[in-house]
């Protein structure tokens, strides 16, 4: 029989066929868990149990060393644990540690608004650093103004890193309606303290913040008074009215109980310590904010912004206004949103040209309506100077504009200017050494490599020197004093480009720029802490939802958090 066997194996083998084959057993891994865990259930083959309190739990050691590196520790150094067939475990509820160690046979768990409390410190605990990350998730997405404050200190105490940001960002932002809970009034002196001394809170004037410090003052006056003191010094004071503090000083009755906020404010009202006083005005966090744009199906309304620390987009409240092909622009603390175009209701009514104006307030995180333009335009380009948003140039159905109009935000109208030499739509446009600089575009006809100079001082237009690369849909920023022009497309020889140019306007000279990673007609750009970063655009296949920053150390492009929405003809401003 052996020799038979001998002959089976060494016998020629047809041709084409493998002298070995891998025999894989599907689902085995899935299967033997399964079985395992039918073993705890039924009590049988466990050689470890953990006591807490009064409950008992059975498992097998080797499924939790594999599944807990705290574990895995306990059993395998030499610890005493590792010879003890039952184990007290402090820290950890009874409640939670049968979710874990269901868990760690499972890969399984439902986590829930009643059970999350316990499991994240559990899944701490036992260095379950995947299931952590899912209980701070769940946390941060049932986050709102209610329970805020709690998650933060939660958070804090739970070394959550990510979930603690969240929260600090989340509180800064909503500041004036968690101030109205009854979270607020519950936090320890030190935690107020923190949020009192961050220079981003969202309100409108000092006199909220000194309100929300004096309600949790009141709120258990005996107790509260010996730390008013610590914390009114973080009230900043010159920035409320004198005659506020006036009344306030007369009627309030902390400054009765407390000597030290007494003489404090006297000494203010009497001119005595008025320059030590803190006088910076607190104002949101600066980042970069994207708006509308088109996707691969429909106009956009949606805005976001990119949260640095954390590499990553969070939406905002979206525009009252669907827009494509729209420029966006910062001033005073507001994020305005200008003209562009959109579909109409019925398909033959063709596009909607706009000459309506937004813009989003971060401090109360919604859109308002700003004065309208003159003209419609889409594709214009929008840049800041001297404090004033320019629209130049843009189209409509049937022609490209020459002109440009300027609005004055504390003046709330728009006015017309000079027009330029060349009409021109879906042109770049910046302002740099008190000049505003118009790049490129197109008039239907021509795309142009063309750039004109406007002067405020004297209200004329001159041409400068052309670009290489004649193109429209090209964003512009300007960096260590040149005019940086990305991207576009050039209709006419059907190129979209990820060509970047530079304009040093010293020498009336442009040079050639690293390239962008990937072709881009219509993106947006901008600067933040000192990088350039470019956002979406086209890449004449695709609309795009990738973002590039210009590495000035490394000197290349490199990719940064994807947005949330794909946007070609987007807007994008850093306020």
């Amino acid at each position: 029989m052996a020799s038979h066997q001998q002959d089976l194996v060494s016998r020629p083998q047809p041709s084409g066929l493998c002298d070995s084959r891998l025999f894989q057993m599907k689902d085995h891994c899935n299967d033997s868990f399964t079985v395992m865990n039918q073993l705890r259930k039924d009590k049988q083959l466990c050689d470890i149990t953990f006591r807490i309190g009064s409950q008992t739990f059975l498992a097998h050691r080797v499924i939790l060393a594999s599944a807990s590196p705290y574990l895995r520790a306990m059993f395998t150094c030499g610890m005493k644990e590792s010879s003890q067939e039952e184990i007290e475990l402090r820290g950890i509820e009874a409640r939670a540690m049968d979710f874990l160690i269901d868990y760690a046979y499972t890969g399984e768990v439902m986590i829930t608004t009643d059970n999350v409390q316990d499991l994240l410190p559990a899944a701490g605990i036992l260095q379950l650093k995947e299931l952590k990350e899912a209980c701070c998730s769940f946390l941060g997405d049932h986050m709102d103004v209610t329970n805020c404050l709690g998650i933060k200190q939660f958070a804090d105490l739970h070394s959550c890193p990510k979930l603690l940001r969240q929260a600090n960002r989340f509180t800064v932002m909503k500041f004036i309606e968690v101030i109205q809970n009854d979270e607020f009034l519950q936090l320890p002196h030190v935690v107020l303290k923190e949020i009192l001394e961050n220079d981003h809170l969202h309100v409108d004037t000092e006199v909220q913040v000194f309100r929300a410090f004096l309600s949790w003052v009141n709120h258990d006056v005996e107790q509260r008074t010996q730390n008013a003191f610590e914390l009114l010094d973080l009230i900043r004071i010159p920035l409320i009215p004198k005659n506020f503090w006036t009344d306030a000083f007369q009627q309030e009755p902390l400054f009765k109980q407390s000597q030290a906020c007494h003489a404090y404010i006297k000494g203010y009202l009497m001119g005595l310590n008025n320059d030590t006083l803190p006088k910076k005005t607190r104002t949101p966090v600066k980042t970069i904010y994207t708006i509308g744009g088109r996707n691969c199906q429909r106009c956009l309304s949606s805005c976001e912004r990119y949260i640095a620390e954390e590499d990553r987009w969070e939406e905002l409240p979206p525009m009252k206004q669907v827009r494509t092909a729209v420029a966006a622009g910062a001033v005073d603390g507001k994020l305005y949103a200008v003209g562009g175009e959109c579909e109409t209701k019925f398909a033959h009514e063709g596009t909607l040209y706009l000459t309506s104006v937004e813009y989003f307030d971060p401090i109360h995180n919604a859109w308002v309506a700003a004065p309208s333009m003159k003209l419609q335009r889409s594709f214009t380009a929008v840049a800041v100077l001297n404090n004033k948003i320019y629209a130049v140039g843009g189209e409509t159905t049937s022609l490209c504009y020459k002109s440009v109009e300027c609005y004055d935000p504390r003046q709330k109208v728009w006015i017309t200017i000079p027009d330029m030499q060349i009409a021109r739509s879906g042109a770049g446009a910046c302002g740099i050494n008190g000049k505003l600089y118009v790049i490129g575009g197109q008039d239907r006809a021509i795309h142009h490599s063309t750039v004109e100079c406007y002067d405020p001082n004297d209200n004329t237009w001159r041409l400068v020197a052309n670009m290489h690369h004649a193109r429209s849909g090209v964003a512009t920023v300007v960096y260590e004093n040149h005019i940086y022009a990305i991207g576009g497309r050039d209709r006419h020889r059907q190129a979209y480009y990820d060509v970047v140019e530079r304009y040093d306007p010293k020498t009336n000279t442009w040079e050639a720029f690293q390239s962008l990673t990937h072709p881009r007609a219509w993106p947006s750009a901008c600067m933040f802490k000192g990088d350039i970063y470019v956002t979406g655009g086209y890449d004449g296949q695709y609309r795009l939802k990738t973002v590039e920053r210009f590495d000035k150390v490394e000197k290349k492009w490199k990719s940064v958090a994807d947005m949330c929405e794909f946007r070609a003809g987007c807007g994008t401003a850093v306020l």
